[in-house]
């Protein structure tokens, strides 16, 4: 008994894929790549700013240890200024500023330094403050 319907033929036998299957999963596919590229460059870029800032983090610390090795023991100062940049250390698009002032209910230099730097055309910093006590004795009476 031949039991053929009307309008079948030997090539709705076969499998594989339709142009039109091929073309969504393609078209998911771009989608799906896409995605994940932009994923990896934000976390490409997150590196970048975290690898930044943890160096201005380490040289903020270097620079406040050197100003106060500078003002442990010294005199009251009025107010001071200090800026540079760090080329002599290797890193060229960084700078930084401090200020010296006394505090006077600490009886203590205050000292802040603040470390910038350009980075996709943005700047940045990061400032820490520190005390330096002012000495307890009169020099005049030590000399």
């Amino acid at each position: 008994m031949n039991t053929k319907l009307h309008g079948q033929n030997r090539c709705s036998d076969r499998t594989g894929f339709v142009l039109l299957e091929v073309l969504v999963s393609m078209t998911i596919l771009a989608v799906a790549g896409t995605a994940l590229i932009q994923c990896f460059q934000a976390c490409i870029d997150a590196q970048k700013r975290i690898k930044q800032r943890s160096q201005a983090i380490y040289l903020t610390q270097s620079r406040i240890l050197d100003m106060e090795f500078l003002y442990y023991g010294m005199e009251s100062v009025r107010r001071a200024q200090h800026h540079g940049d760090y080329r002599d250390l290797g890193f060229p698009n960084m700078w930084w500023e401090a200020s010296v002032k006394v505090d006077r209910k600490r009886y203590a230099h205050e000292i802040t330094v603040t470390t910038s730097w350009e980075q996709t055309n943005k700047t940045y910093s990061y400032s820490m403050t520190t005390l330096v006590p002012l000495p307890r004795y009169d020099d005049r009476l030590v000399r």
